[in-house]
Order: structure tokens, then C-alpha cells, then sequence
């Protein structure tokens, strides 16, 4: 029988309020409210991680002791928490813990155990697009300085991830701002290009990483940095770059929470807030603002100030940055 999958996207939806009012109940004692929690929610989360697992049986397992731990901290939901945001808090934290106890084993190879999956493969035509991108980050690369690059592959890329972050930042703040009345057409055409070539930066960084691995491999090198008292420069520049332009809602989500023990460097925090305006996924930005305001940091401030006057913003997000702003 062909195992339940959802896409993450939908999983990792904003939750309707009846869910935190459930959840609500569920913390003031009424564990039966976790019955109906658990009706509406264990076929995503088996979902989640059918794929990262690679075995039903421990995916059922795992569901069973994110529900577990809703049980066991219960008492510490808050009233204006977010439930969806929390659950999958809960199972990121569960997944972690699964590949740490089973030492990062192999999924199982025997044709009937793995569970059926979709081919995702790209046809001939995608493929090809997808090489010449490559061979464009490639040379994009290749212009910088050799003095400036590390010497590892590995390392030249999470390299361009932190120069990426930086770049995005800078050009929120320099490229945006509106052209001197006094300048020529060369420098408007300048501009132009220079803001072209940090988006088309940026879009082939994300085309990378979407061939490089899959969803769930992603998920792993992040959650595996999570065991790092003290991450290297390339293990903080590959969370920097998922965060900036991973396509899944769950990398993103995760690569914030690891990035948490950073929040004292400024390159992250300067990563996060340029970040928070690009990101798709309202529950991400409203991850980013609690990870802006617990920084304290004046310019984070700024930051979230201009998300409770963005009209572009979703209304949940909007009163995120509002409540965050109190707190700092």
C-alpha cells in the first residue's frame, strides 16, 4: 500500500485557530483534546518522515513520540503560540534525536521495504537547463579572487552562501535606495545591472542546492551540525544558504534553529534580517522575527520595524513583528 505523503509546504501551513485552542485545552488538562490533535495531524507528520527515514515503521514510531512530548511539555505552549510551528519544532528535535541514537545508519536497500515514492527525476530538457546554471555558478565563482576562496570545494561554496548573505543585505540597504537626482544614465545603468546580477547570484545558489541533494539529505546536514559546540565557517556558511535560499520550508525552519547558538556573530544576524523581507513562508518569517528579537540588536530592531509597516506582509506576520517589538 503506498504510504501517505504531504507536501511539505501544506504541512508546515499556517494552523487555523481551533488547533491552538485544542492545544490550549490540551495544557490546561484536558488530555482528551489530544485525541483530535492527533486525528488531524499524524498522517503529515508520518509524512515528514516517511521520506527522512526511509522506513514506515520507525516514521510510526516517531509520530507516536512527537505526541508524547506535546504530552510531557504541554505546560510550557504559550497563549499566543503558533501550533503548526510547534509541532514541527517538536519533530525536527525528534528526527535529530533518531539519526543521533542510530549513528546516521543507512537506510534500509531492500526494494520492498523502502517506501513508494514519485520519480522526480527532471526530463532532458530541465537537465540541460540545470547544467548550464551550473556551469554559470561555476564561473561566477571562478571570477572571484583566488586569494579570497578556500580551497575545498565544499568550503568555496558555503563561501559564496556567506558572500550571498552579506550581498543581499547590502543591496537591501545600498540598491534599493533611489538614484541621485543628478545621476547620468551610465550610473542608473550601472545600478540596474549590478541589482540584476546580485538576484541572478542568488537564484543560481538556489538551483545548486536543489540538484545537488534531496529534501531529506539537506535536512540531515543540518540537523547534524546541531551536535557542534562550535560549527566552522563552512558549517555556518551552509545555514546561511539554507536559509537564504533553500526551497523547502523545513530546511529553512531547521537551519534557523541551528543558527540559534549563533545569534552572537553580526554575520548572522545580519543573514536572518535580510532574510525575513525574501522568504516565502510566513511561518519562517515569524520563526526569523523571534530570532531577531531575541537578539536585542539595534538593527534587528529596524529590521522587524519595517515589517509591521509592509502591507506585502501576511496580517500573522505583521502582528508577530508587533508583539516582538514589545519584547525588545
Amino acid at each position: 500500500m503506498r504510504p501517505f505523503v504531504i507536501n511539505e509546504e501544506v504541512a508546515t501551513a499556517v494552523d487555523s485557530a481551533n488547533d491552538h485552542d485544542l492545544m490550549l485545552a490540551v495544557r490546561e488538562g484536558d488530555i482528551d483534546r489530544l485525541g483530535e490533535l492527533f486525528e488531524r495531524h499524524h498522517r503529515p507528520l508520518y509524512g515528514f518522515f516517511v521520506p527522512l527515514t526511509g522506513d514506515r515503521t520507525s516514521s510510526e514510531d516517531l509520530v507516536q513520540l512527537v505526541f508524547y512530548r506535546i504530552l510531557k511539555y504541554r505546560h510550557i505552549y504559550g497563549d499566543e503560540g503558533r501550533f503548526s510551528a510547534w509541532i514541527y519544532h517538536i519533530a525536527r528535535k525528534v528526527a535529530a534525536d533518531h539519526f543521533r541514537r542510530a549513528g546516521a545508519a543507512s537506510a534500509p536497500t531492500d526494494p520492498e521495504e523502502l517506501p513508494e515514492m514519485p520519480d522526480q527525476r527532471p526530463h532532458a530538457a530541465e537537465q540541460a537547463a540545470r547544467a548550464d546554471e551550473n556551469a554559470l555558478l561555476h564561473a561566477a565563482l571562478a571570477a572571484l579572487p583566488a586569494a579570497l576562496l578556500p580551497a575545498r570545494p565544499a568550503g568555496q561554496f558555503a563561501f559564496a552562501c556567506l558572500l550571498l548573505a552579506g550581498g543581499v543585505f547590502l543591496g537591501g540597504r545600498l540598491l534599493n535606495r533611489p538614484a541621485p537626482a543628478d545621476a547620468d544614465a551610465a550610473t542608473a545603468r550601472e545600478l540596474a545591472e549590478l541589482r540584476k546580477q546580485v538576484d541572478t547570484m542568488g537564484q543560481l545558489v538556489g538551483y545548486s542546492l536543489i540538484q545537488q541533494q534531496s529534501t531529506s539529505e539537506r535536512l540531515k546536514a543540518v540537523f547534524a551540525t546541531l551536535d557542534r559546540q562550535q560549527p566552522d565557517q563552512q558549517a555556518v556558511g551552509n545555514l546561511l544558504g539554507a536559509l537564504a535560499f533553500d526551497p523547502s520550508t523545513n530546511v529553512r525552519l531547521s537551519a534557523l534553529e541551528a543558527l540559534f547558538p549563533l545569534a552572537s556573530q553580526a554575520v548572522v544576524r545580519t543573514a536572518v534580517a535580510a532574510s525575513l523581507p525574501r522568504d516565502p513562508s510566513p511561518l519562517v518569517q515569524v520563526a526569523m522575527i523571534d530570532f531577531l528579537a531575541a537578539t536585542r540588536d539595534p538593527a534587528a530592531t529596524s529590521a522587524i520595524e519595517k515589517v509591521t509597516r509592509g502591507e506585502t506582509y501576511d496580517q500573522s506576520v505583521r502582528d508577530a513583528a508587533r508583539r516582538a517589538l514589545t519584547r525588545m
